[in-house]
């Protein structure tokens, strides 16, 4: 993703039960991120690859990481009726609409990955695909990554 491409906000815009190749469930959230070129880029994962992400960058930007919104707190996967699920999307939102604009913060090695992987899927898709919507776009960034 190009370092002039900056993002602007991110947008929470729903969870979906993912079953694993154990057969066990996870859920993923998703997000819009909204770019400085217009686009608008998908950005899905786990809670706990969005919790790495917020690892590194209290690891590496210390004082920054004091400014922003909590990050949702770590809870038994027992716990995760809808409500709480909608609770921890709007919260990951939070998080990520303070975090990922930051300049200083595309510096923290996480979260360059993130925003690469980001950026790597949605270059590989058709220029057409491209400026459809999220919901149409998911499934073929994963079929681009499995």
């Amino acid at each position: 993703m190009s370092s002039t491409n900056a993002v602007l906000s991110v947008r929470y815009t729903r969870v979906e039960c993912v079953r694993l190749a154990d057969g066990s469930v996870t859920y993923a959230f998703l997000f819009d991120m909204s770019m400085s070129d217009g686009s608008v880029l998908p950005l899905h994962g786990r809670y706990s690859h969005f919790r790495t992400v917020a690892r590194a960058i209290s690891d590496e930007q210390p004082k920054i990481a004091a400014g922003l919104p909590p990050f949702p707190q770590k809870q038994p996967f027992s716990t995760q009726t809808p409500e709480f699920l909608l609770a921890r999307g709007k919260l990951l939102e939070g998080y990520f609409a303070a975090a990922l604009p930051h300049p200083e913060l595309s510096k923290v090695g996480a979260v360059r990955e993130l925003l690469q992987v980001v950026g790597e899927a949605f270059v590989k898709l058709e220029p057409s695909v491209q400026a459809q919507h999220v919901d149409a776009l998911l499934p073929l960034l994963k079929d681009s990554h499995g």
